[in-house]
């Protein structure tokens, strides 16, 4: 094989994909944090992101589902109610 990852190495899941980087069913994304970052640094990055990109916060933190339409048509509406809106779905539990 040498220095080239064949194509079933590259098809294969990522190492970094073990069960303590998995979200469990019913967990919240701070559980994705992984070792060393606490939970207060998540919501304190996903409220930064929240404020920038306000859909891409909602899709962190909910997944793609409807509630990423409603930030992405909330954020053509204004930059405003994107982030409020952001922010809300982020620092909900």
């Amino acid at each position: 094989m040498g220095r080239f990852a064949s194509v079933a190495n590259l098809l294969s899941p990522s190492p970094f994909a073990s069960a303590q980087w998995e979200l469990l069913p019913g967990a919240t994304s701070h559980a994705r944090a992984g070792p060393g970052v606490s939970r207060s640094t998540m919501t304190v990055l996903e409220v930064l992101i929240a404020f920038f990109l306000p859909p891409v916060s909602v899709a962190m933190k909910k997944g793609l589902s409807s509630k990423v339409l409603i930030a992405l048509l909330l954020q053509l509406c204004g930059h405003i109610p994107g982030v409020i809106y952001g922010i809300y779905v982020v620092t909900q539990e």
